[in-house]
């Protein structure tokens, strides 16, 4: 039998989902402005809990999961907008390099 991982170690005991604290500490996430792959990677500063429990949380609680699917749309919409390299391009020159974008026509 393989022993458990010890990041499994913490979860082991919990009851199936996630715990009021730790959903309080996810949508504080996803209001801050992240998105679900990152509150449920383990790789990185931002994890709260396995994409697994947070699966099931989401099947225990429907609205908790359409509130939290609502914030993830737009959290991805604005990383998209604002990781576009025409974004960056267009921010001080027009898309062909004519002329400054002042905002007056």
């Amino acid at each position: 039998m393989k022993p458990r991982r010890k990041t499994s170690r913490k979860s082991w005991a919990m009851a199936p989902g996630m715990t009021p604290a730790l959903a309080g500490r996810f949508e504080r996430g996803m209001t801050r402005g992240d998105t679900v792959k990152h509150l449920t990677s383990p790789d990185r500063k931002t994890y709260v809990v396995p994409a697994s429990r947070y699966k099931v949380h989401c099947g225990m609680h429907p609205a908790w999961a359409r509130r939290i699917a609502k914030l993830n749309k737009k959290n991805i919409s604005i990383k998209k907008r604002d990781g576009s390299d025409r974004r960056a391009l267009t921010q001080e020159y027009c898309l062909k390099g004519l002329h400054r974008m002042t905002g007056r026509m």
